[in-house]
């Protein structure tokens, strides 16, 4: 992985987007009539994909648009596992049932190789 060092903790080359659910997706997974959980809005709960990383706000919605189907899907199979209850898979649906934010600045806090630069890099680890 490579990283940049412009404070203490190194930022990723990766982007982020991150996955909320909007009204439809809380209304179809509370839909079901099954012992199983229901969704509660409250729980804040978000999903997050390591993408890779974008300067321009074109290039994150061409991304969007070329991977939303194996986004979608994820989101959906990870409420009911049942394709025949998913809604039919257009971008427009995607984006009525998921609020889809990037993020550009992603810090590694957790991985070991960036504790010690190599002697002699300015950035890349």
């Amino acid at each position: 992985m490579n990283y940049q060092f412009i404070g203490e903790v190194p930022i990723a080359d990766y982007g982020v987007l991150l996955i909320r659910r909007k009204q439809p997706y809380i209304d179809w997974a509370n839909s079901f009539e099954d012992d199983g959980p229901k969704y509660d809005p409250a729980s804040n709960h978000a999903s997050a994909y390591l993408i890779p990383p974008f300067e321009q706000t074109e290039e994150v919605d061409e991304f969007i648009a070329a991977n939303f189907e194996t986004i979608f899907e994820e989101e959906l199979s990870s409420w009911m596992e049942a394709p025949e209850t998913w809604p039919e898979f257009s971008l427009d649906n995607f984006r009525k049932w998921l609020f889809v934010e990037y993020i550009d600045m992603v810090y590694d806090l957790i991985n070991p190789e960036w504790m010690e630069p190599p002697k002699g890099s300015d950035f890349d680890v």
